[in-house]
């Protein structure tokens, strides 16, 4: 894959020869990236309509205030726009059958509006914004493929954190998340036993399969299903570590 970063915005009227070269680079590149220019980039202006084939689009550093122009980007799977001075999520109608990571941290994003637009997106780095209440968080459980969240350094994450519930408030809202900050969500189940109620962890992997870890009889035992037809794919026992054990 070849990568082209490319300088499109405020071109004069009248282009040298470099410039349109670059312009034509540019329609052709899957990745583009504008980071931390100098002037900073405020606008995100109708040239962005020629990145026809870009994939990957990087914006972040600047000081852009408002998402807007992506109509053109028919192909576009990643958004990076972090460390900007993003207030709200409008703007991203244009590729919400497309996106699937959007990468916004260091914003000043309080409102949620405007997320469910993104049908596809499967990893959102969100962190360090201004997000405070349940309610808008609430509104990412209408993001049905979201599996990978960073949300730390809001405010209700902060709180929360300190309260030690984060974690468990933020995957009760969201059941279907395999990793929240940066760490694999380990969920917590429950069977019975031989009369006895016991506890059992299970981590999802991928979209087809969950893996379940259970302590019986002094033994650790990993348990591969699909999730489709819940059919066992695999297991392995192995010692428990913890002599103490009496499960």
């Amino acid at each position: 894959m070849i990568t082209y970063s490319v300088v499109l915005f405020f071109l004069p009227q009248e282009k040298s020869g470099m410039e349109s070269e670059n312009e034509a680079k540019a329609s052709e590149a899957t990745e583009i990236k504008l980071l931390s220019l100098i002037p900073p980039i405020e606008k995100m202006d109708a040239s962005l309509s020629t990145l026809a084939n870009c994939e990957k689009l990087s914006l972040s550093t600047n000081c852009i205030e408002k998402i807007a122009n992506l109509n053109g980007l028919k192909n576009l799977k990643i958004l990076s726009l972090g460390r900007n001075n993003i207030k709200n999520l409008t703007g991203l109608e244009a590729v919400g059958e497309t996106l699937e990571e959007l990468w916004i941290s260091y914003n000043c994003i309080e409102k949620l509006k405007g997320i469910n637009v993104l049908k596809k997106l499967k990893v959102l780095y969100m962190s360090n914004n201004f997000v405070k209440d349940w309610g808008e968080f609430g509104k990412l459980a209408e993001l049905p493929c979201l599996q990978d969240l960073v949300f730390v350094g809001n405010p209700i994450e902060e709180k929360h954190t300190a309260d030690g519930t984060w974690r468990d408030e933020a995957c009760r809202r969201l059941p279907n998340l395999k990793k929240l900050d940066g760490k694999v969500i380990l969920w917590s189940v429950y069977y019975v036993s031989r009369g006895k109620k016991r506890q059992a962890y299970a981590i999802i992997f991928g979209e087809r399969s969950i893996a379940l870890f259970l302590l019986s009889n002094n033994r650790i035992v990993l348990i591969l299903y699909c999730c489709g037809c819940k059919t066992k794919l695999y297991e392995e026992k192995t010692n428990c570590c913890n002599t103490n054990c009496s499960q």
